[in-house]
């Protein structure tokens, strides 16, 4: 529904895998913030955050995909 989309609560990434970091969720969720002015303003402030929550991937782990 609709109503889902615009009032119902956002589960964090950890809801689903409960192996994520928990930094994360916080990342997520503010990305997915209903309001504007709460989101990343930027994509490049989303990144750093994601890279900020994360360990980067292995050279390996990235040639393998």
């Amino acid at each position: 529904m609709v109503s889902n989309v615009l009032m119902g609560s956002i589960p964090p990434p950890s809801h689903y895998n409960t192996e994520l970091p928990v930094e994360l969720d916080s990342v997520v969720l503010q990305a997915l913030a209903r309001n504007r002015d709460q989101r990343y303003q930027t994509a490049r402030e989303l990144a750093t955050a994601l890279e900020s929550a994360l360990d980067p991937a292995s050279p390996g782990e990235v040639g393998s995909g």
